[in-house]
């Protein structure tokens, strides 16, 4: 299990060009951040299955609402964090 706090939602102000003969796809360096978010993971080493949540804030509430969430995709399996 793990988390990452305050990842950057970038929205690029310009799309993207495409890969063109002998040139890399481009992007604009210009973005707007409208705010960040929270990504919540946890692996299942056996079977490699990946349980996740973004959630806006980073508190206590949202983590265990994620905790209770891996719980119920995990029904009578011992967890371990």
């Amino acid at each position: 299990m793990d988390e990452k706090p305050q990842i950057q939602v970038l929205e690029r102000t310009a799309p993207t060009l495409p890969v063109r003969s002998g040139h890399v796809e481009a992007a604009s360096s210009d973005y707007v951040r409208p705010g960040t978010t929270t990504l919540f993971a946890a692996l299942e080493v056996a079977t490699g299955k990946v349980t996740e949540a973004c959630t806006e804030s980073h508190r206590h509430q949202e983590f265990r609402a994620f905790l209770k969430q891996v719980a119920a995709a995990h029904p009578r399996r011992r967890l371990h964090a």
